[in-house]
């Protein structure tokens, strides 16, 4: 019932006025049983309920999603737009890729892709 938006361990302890230890422990159980899933934003786990259809994302995977919304882009153009090296757009565009959220075509480029789940930027 708690997890029904984006909730790190520290809050749920706070909450329950338990140890986030003991907090963890309960999550890390719950994760292997497939009730809720659990998103790494800037070095914080944020812990939702597995049937809630939702993406948690990073403020920067956000800018790279609105960049691909006018048009196709290689890694490199998105590199350069965001003043990083390419490595660094590839990794966050494969993260992203691994979400459902873009593609990649047989051309090199990036593109959007719909998807029916809610995201949440954190």
């Amino acid at each position: 019932q708690e997890l029904n938006k984006p909730t790190t361990s520290q809050e749920l302890a706070l909450k329950f006025k338990r140890d986030q230890s003991r907090i963890s422990e309960i999550l890390t159980v719950l994760k292997r049983l497939r009730k809720i899933k659990n998103f790494r934003v800037r070095s914080k786990d944020y812990w939702i309920r597995e049937d809630q259809d939702t993406i948690i994302i990073s403020s920067i995977k956000d800018n790279y999603l609105k960049y691909l919304k006018n048009s196709e882009k290689t890694t490199k153009e998105i590199s350069k737009n965001f003043n990083v090296t390419p490595l660094s757009s590839f990794k966050i565009l494969k993260k992203l890729r691994d979400f459902g959220l873009v593609t990649r075509n047989e051309n090199k480029k990036w593109n959007i892709k719909t998807t029916r789940k809610k995201v949440i930027v954190i």
